[in-house]
């Protein structure tokens, strides 16, 4: 018998799997895309795009990010979908000082961060005429 931290791996897997497929299958339908019209844009196969609109889990991420993309919704989209409850398995972070940061001196912030020269910046700057 699989250790239950594998099991409730695998059901918490499930779950969200389940429910970033209903969401994209929501988001289809609003469109009045069919599943064929969603894999011609994604350019993913119908088997996928049912594969995960019924929430198998081992669908492939990056796949099932496409799909999401293809309907207009982005990683934050799928984020926001989640139970509030999801923030208290976040481990609280520590608070953060700024006065601890090391202060740079002008050398080393240009070292760390040079100057972005466009093209605009550039034309005549040399031009003597």
């Amino acid at each position: 018998m699989p250790p239950k931290a594998s099991s409730d791996l695998e059901a918490n897997a499930a779950a969200l799997a389940l429910r970033f497929g209903k969401l994209v299958r929501q988001r289809r339908e609003q469109l009045q895309m069919r599943q064929d019209d969603l894999a011609l844009v994604s350019g993913l196969g119908r088997r996928f795009i049912i594969d995960l609109e019924s929430g198998k889990p081992t669908a492939q991420l990056g796949k099932a990010l496409v799909a999401a993309s293809a309907v207009g919704l982005r990683p934050f989209d799928l984020m926001e979908e989640n139970d509030r409850n999801d923030a208290q398995l976040l481990p609280d972070l520590p608070e953060f000082d700024s006065d601890q940061l090391p202060s740079l001196s002008d050398d080393e912030v240009q070292t760390l961060f040079p100057p972005d020269y466009s093209s605009a910046d550039l034309v005549g700057e040399d031009d003597d005429g």
